[in-house]
């Protein structure tokens, strides 16, 4: 603008401004005054606007400019007068939040959830040295005018945008609760924050409600291991408040020692118990020992199909223990037979007394006679590896060989039918037949009269036979079917020779206990790699979480406390909660343990009066949405108002939204079994944030549409107020 009026040569009047009188009517002073006021553009009013808003950040621009020149002090201001410094700064910004939404396992090293790591330093200390950069740039470089508005309001929304983040990550809330159909809740537990509840304990082992305490843990790890084994074991008091519900506890102090973030109670053995415990019964332990080495205590369990058998990768062998088995299995087991693919095959006609071990070869027939001229031709298929399905087979699994089955009666009439016999488990052994184009499974079978024993000698066997005396035998079984049977006496080391083991030829199994009345012993196992969830988000881990607890009262003193991670901190049995940790505490008697999420209170009750999942039309397992009605009663006013909450449309009420997170899986569930799980949460600094991002994008359109276009008005009007000047 100042170069088009500084190239006008003559200086016209304005239109509608009265001639001048001639040259000596007026003085050179009058003249020249005139003259100036007629060279300065015109503006529109909203300029003028603009240019008297401007005038304070413009002088604060000045006086930044005048400390820009101080010694030292000075370097400070021109640091932060840099374009180029902001938008390093909002690159690292970038980073930062890139790597915390991207790579789980940075904020997994740093112990911190997804608010926390962006609420740590340095995102704050990023986001101050943007915020300072933007200002000083702002302030110095970038006078307030019509023109430059829009990167104004893009600067100024940017500095609202950081002030919402602020307010986000250091008060936002997170959390779920857990209603189950036609009752109600008023807590909600946080999603991230633990907690140690602290209960009494009653004569009959149940939980007193009235003393329950809650004493919130922040900043516990969540990701990483800390225990005596890895070095980082926890040394952190529980405020003794914790127990000042329960009077009798007031001299026992607790302190948390241990955290496992993937751990569970699992069975890892058995110990001595009494009769009339539940699930007591026979079992035996033993332990390999080569020179000074011994191993473990393996415990195999006679009434349990899966805990009478050790069979895994660490053992070069399976393990079998049989207690009070029938003629007929001892038999079974001592048979033996020589074959070069380790199979081997018992078959039992009853009816004529009929029993015969062979070594089986895929596809090489056996011909059995049966009763009345019926006979039997029997061809080995295949092998393979079954889990049992049946009722108290659980966990149990078995090798098996399907047997192609042609049983031809004395008029000529064939059937047929394969029989896959167990080789663990053999009264579990089905068989399968072709009816209608289908083949169906029959477990009870189709020919009774003829019974198949499969022998697995792929790899060495070996089994403990209990008799009723309790007198225990070794029966071994070598890859190839021969076998070998030897007196067993506790803690008489047996020799083994391992097939495939040749070098180790000092390798003895021991007998290490056996007890009548054996009861499962419970404790922690940290779980498999493989089987942990792929997902880092803290509340995946949480759930696989435990603590380990040191309990003290006066000279009494425990250090193995295991508290696994309970959801809602519910001592309902599974799947809705896992029983309380229950420590017996010398001289005053028992306490209960509970280690969940904080709760915490919610400003109205919620009942849950429906659920209902939504299938996709014609789907049968695919659902279109999850709607939860509730019923929400103010606490302090009693108002109620009936909301719904379902997926993509949370339901408000005081600040809090409640959103449809999880519900029971289960479209026919058990009355009282019907659940819905709601997301609790609140939005702090969200208005915020949106008028930071709505002054950004106006900004921006302001800066790339608007602007051009006033550019383009205005240059128009100061050529033709230019022309206008040069024809006077």
């Amino acid at each position: 603008m100042s170069n088009i009026s500084n190239s006008s040569v003559s200086e016209p009047l304005e239109p509608g401004d009265a001639p001048l009188e001639p040259a000596n009517a007026v003085s050179e002073r009058e003249r020249y005054a005139l003259n100036s006021q007629q060279s300065i553009p015109p503006k529109w009013l909203v300029e003028r606007w603009f240019d008297s808003a401007g005038g304070l950040p413009a002088s604060i621009g000045k006086q930044l400019d005048r400390v820009a020149r101080i010694p030292f002090i000075g370097w400070g201001v021109q640091f932060f007068s840099s374009v180029w410094m902001g938008i390093l700064w909002i690159f690292l910004v970038g980073c930062y939040i890139g790597i915390g939404s991207g790579l789980p396992q940075v904020r997994a090293h740093y112990e911190m959830t997804d608010l926390e790591f962006f609420d740590a330093w340095p995102m704050i200390v990023l986001l101050a040295l943007l915020t300072l950069s933007l200002v000083v740039v702002t302030l110095r470089k970038i006078r307030l005018t019509l023109f430059t508005a829009g990167v104004w309001t893009v600067h100024i929304g940017i500095l609202i945008l950081i002030s919402g983040c602020f307010i986000y990550f250091s008060q936002k809330n997170e959390g779920t609760a857990r209603i189950f159909l036609g009752q109600t809740v008023d807590s909600y537990y946080d999603a991230t924050e633990r907690a140690l509840y602290v209960y009494d304990v009653n004569a009959a082992g149940q939980l007193i409600e009235a003393t329950r305490t809650m004493t919130p843990l922040p900043r516990l790890p969540i990701y990483r291991e800390h225990s005596a084994a890895t070095g980082e074991a926890l040394s952190r008091d529980v405020p003794p408040e914790a127990l000042a519900a329960v009077p009798k506890l007031k001299d026992v102090a607790l302190r948390i020692t241990g955290y496992y973030p993937f751990a569970e109670m699992r069975q890892v053995g058995w110990q001595s118990g009494k009769p009339e415990e539940s699930g007591a019964g026979p079992a035996v332990a033993f332990v390999l020992q080569r020179g000074p080495n011994v191993s473990p205590k393996e415990w195999l369990f006679g009434l349990s199909p899966a805990g009478r058998v050790a069979e895994h990768a660490q053992l070069p062998f399976a393990v079998e223990y049989l207690y009070h088995p029938t003629p007929e299995r001892v038999r079974e087991v001592e048979a033996s037979f020589e074959s070069t693919s380790g199979w081997g095959l018992t078959v039992r006609v009853p009816k004529v007394g009929s029993e015969i071990t062979f070594a089986a070869e895929k596809g090489k027939p056996i011909v059995i006679d049966g009763t009345g001229g019926t006979t039997y031709t029997l061809t080995p298929d295949e092998t393979m590896t079954m889990p049992m399905a049946s009722k108290g087979y659980e966990g149990a699994q078995s090798s098996a060989l399907t047997v192609k089955v042609m049983r031809k009666s004395a008029n000529g009439t064939v059937f047929k039918f394969d029989r896959m016999a167990m080789f663990r488990y053999p009264e579990r052994s089905p068989d399968f037949v072709e009816e209608n184009g289908k083949r169906l499974r029959k477990q009870d079978g189709v020919d009774p009269d003829i019974q198949m024993i499969f022998h697995d000698a792929s790899q060495q066997q070996f089994w403990f036979i209990e008799d009723a005396n309790a007198k225990l035998t070794l029966v071994s079984r070598a890859p190839g079917g021969a076998v070998k049977i030897m007196p067993m006496e506790m803690a008489q080391p047996v020799p083994m020779q391992i097939h495939g083991m040749d070098d180790v030829t000092d390798l003895q199994l021991i007998l290490a206990q056996q007890v009548e009345n054996a009861v499962p012993k419970i404790g922690m196992q940290i779980i498999d790699p493989r089987a942990r969830p792929r997902s880092l988000t803290p509340g995946e881990v949480i759930k696989h979480s435990m603590l380990r607890l040191e309990l003290t009262r006066g000279e009494y003193k425990t250090n193995d406390i295991l508290v696994p991670f309970a959801e809602y901190a519910s001592t309902a049995e599974p799947p809705v909660g896992k029983p309380a940790t229950i420590v017996d505490v010398s001289g005053i008697g028992r306490l209960g343990l509970v280690f969940s999420t904080t709760r915490r209170e919610l400003p109205s009750t919620i009942k849950l009066v429906n659920f209902e999942p939504v299938k996709y039309k014609g789907a049968m397992q695919t659902y279109e949405d999850y709607r939860s009605t509730i019923e929400v009663t103010d606490k302090d006013t009693g108002k109620k108002q009936t909301l719904l909450a379902h997926l993509n449309s949370p339901a408000a009420d005081h600040g809090l939204y409640y959103f449809q997170a999880f519900w029971d899986g289960n479209d026919d569930p058990a009355p009282g079994e019907r659940y819905s799980i709601l997301g609790v949460g609140n939005r702090p600094g969200i208005w915020v944030m949106i008028l930071g991002a709505a002054l950004v994008i106006a900004g921006t359109a302001y800066a790339f549409y608007v602007k051009p276009v006033l550019k383009n008005i205005k240059k128009e009007q100061l050529a033709a107020w230019a022309a206008e000047r040069m024809t006077r």
